[in-house]
């Protein structure tokens, strides 16, 4: 290293001297030939600098060429070593903005673009923005301070901004979706040209044009920084846009009447097309402009063609107590003709309806005469067992079952508010068959159960949550009802399908030795026990058990990751 930082200096010494040479004989005499050997001596110290520069201090021979004043062999060593931040110092010193830039275009470090960015790009915006777009790799959020010089530096009205140009490369180009460089870039649209009504193009373009989240379908950059902005440069268009994004259409169209484009306020009142009466509204608000502020009523007729929400009644109020009704006479006819045909259509679809419900009227009742043919051998869905041997439901879809089958069945799946009327209907029904008239034979004046009816009494009190044995029948019901207030989760085990089917199936009504049924009529108490029967059915039949178990089983989870579902083989 000594050694060659000796030859160095021997080097730049010939060259000093040859310099002089040159100097003093330029007059007297030809110094073609100094020259010539002082450009040859010049070749070999960079040939030097090249091969040995591994040997060679680079403080150390800065110092040595700074000391003898050779500025480009300065350059050239620097160059030569890599050491690029030294020779685009030294041209921003001398403010050669574009011999700096294209040093910088030469060398791979990022670092150097982000620190000489601020003032290469507030002295060459074009060239230093054309470097960063050969730069793919920049980050722009280290940029940003350089963009910044932009924003209030003056340029030339003709030439586009650079700051804009090259956010829009990052946005559109790069697929960019920081907020910091979507408020940015809303930032110079704002500031360029503050208050020239014919600038908001550019805004008005970027914000209808912005990239939106894919789920959310927001812009990324902040509504109300934006909203902000324009506000404070006088923006009025981009103001009503922005106030249609965050879905404040009243704000839009309150603004745009403000600045009296009648236009721009029709456009934004049209915009929330899923809610009618907002609509609406918005409309009646446009409407009261055009009348109270334009004064015009022929304007304010023709203003009705616009939209189909308003009719001549809705703007009526907003006319002036004193009014020349042949202004809008024609207006008024035509409203009525058209409300006198908006009343035939309604009579015409009141028709409709009434034929439509005499229909349903005639299907219900032809539903009566509905049947279902099934085979001697048919067996109960849930038992197996023949069908016919006892009372039975059959379903549209085939499925049949015995009624205590039905009942075991349907209450392990009926809600509790369903439950709790069965029980209420199965309480009533062991009541109604207590009575003189509804199933019990009088002996020497006092009455004794029937004995199908005692059976079942003594199957539905052995659900019953009682401790005590209860012996009067209509005890026992009120004993029942409270029961079923109470039994909270065991719903269920108060209903016993045996003992209430034989009820169900049952007829309403017993013939008696003294009372019951005379002169071929039903008594009062069969009369009930027939509605508590039906509407018993209605519960029951209301749909299919097997049907309604698959359709419920449609909600159920899906199998988590490495869980194995063998409910199918139970």
């Amino acid at each position: 290293m000594m050694l060659a930082t000796w030859l160095v200096e021997f080097y730049l010494s010939k060259c000093n001297e040859l310099d002089d040479l040159v100097a003093s004989e330029s007059v007297s005499q030809d110094v073609e030939n100094l020259a010539t050997e002082r450009m040859i001596l010049e070749g070999d110290l960079k040939h030097f600098f090249e091969t040995y520069q591994n040997n060679l201090d680079k403080k150390t021979v800065y110092e040595l060429i700074q000391g003898h004043g050779w500025t480009d062999m300065y350059l050239y060593y620097a160059t030569v070593v890599g050491d690029y931040e030294r020779v685009i110092e030294h041209w921003v010193l001398e403010e050669e903005w574009t011999k700096a830039i294209d040093v910088i275009n030469r060398q791979a470090n990022l670092e150097l673009y982000y620190r000489f960015g601020p003032v290469l790009l507030r002295h060459a915006p074009k060239a230093m923005v054309d470097s960063w777009l050969r730069q793919p790799m920049l980050d722009p959020l280290r940029l940003v301070p350089s963009l910044l010089q932009l924003q209030h530096a003056p340029r030339d009205p003709l030439s586009p901004n650079q700051a804009i140009r090259y956010l829009n490369y990052v946005i559109f180009e790069q697929g960019n979706t920081s907020p910091t460089i979507h408020n940015l870039i809303i930032t110079f649209f704002a500031s360029a040209s503050a208050g020239a009504a014919d600038d908001d193009g550019p805004l008005l373009r970027f914000l209808s044009s912005a990239p939106t989240h894919q789920i959310t379908g927001k812009p990324y950059y902040d509504l109300d920084y934006a909203l902000r902005r324009c506000k404070q440069t006088g923006r009025t268009q981009p103001c009503v846009h922005i106030y249609s994004k965050m879905g404040l259409w009243e704000n839009s169209v309150d603004l745009a009447l403000e600045k009296g484009d009648l236009e721009l306020a029709k456009i934004n009142a049209d915009m929330p097309e899923d809610d009618q009466p907002l609509r609406k509204k918005l409309w009646l608000k446009i409407a009261r402009y055009v009348v109270q502020d334009k004064k015009d009523i022929k304007t304010a007729m023709r203003f009705l063609e616009n939209t189909d929400l308003l009719k001549i009644e809705d703007i009526l109020p907003f006319f002036p107590d004193f009014v020349v009704i042949d202004d809008f006479k024609e207006e008024i006819a035509h409203a009525l003709e058209g409300y006198s045909a908006h009343i035939e259509a309604l009579k015409s679809e009141m028709d409709e309806a009434t034929r439509t419900a005499e229909a349903i009227k005639g299907d219900i009742v032809a539903l009566k005469n509905r049947f279902v043919t099934i085979d001697a051998g048919e067996q109960c869905s849930v038992c197996s067992q023949l069908l016919l041997t006892r009372q039975f439901y059959v379903f549209p879809c085939q499925h049949t079952f015995h009624a205590d089958c039905l009942i075991g069945l349907v209450k392990e799946y009926l809600p509790s508010h369903a439950l709790r009327r069965i029980l209420t209907l199965q309480n009533e029904l062991v009541k109604a068959s207590q009575t003189p008239q509804a199933g019990t034979a009088v002996q020497g004046g006092a009455q004794a159960p029937a004995p199908r009816q005692a059976g079942a009494q003594r199957a539905l009190l052995s659900a019953n949550f009682a401790t005590t044995l209860v012996t009067n029948p209509l005890q026992n019901a009120n004993s029942l009802g409270r029961n079923i207030l109470s039994a909270g989760d065991r719903l269920r085990d108060l209903i016993v399908p045996d003992a209430l089917a034989s009820i169900v199936s049952a007829p309403a009504w017993i013939p008696v030795k003294s009372g019951g049924r005379r002169n071929g009529t039903v008594p009062d108490g069969g009369k009930k026990a027939e509605r508590l029967r039906k509407e018993l059915d209605d519960v029951l039949a209301s749909s299919c058990p097997l049907c309604e178990s698959v359709v419920a089983g449609l909600d159920k989870p899906f199998v988590k990751e490495g869980e194995v579902d063998d409910t199918w083989a139970l």
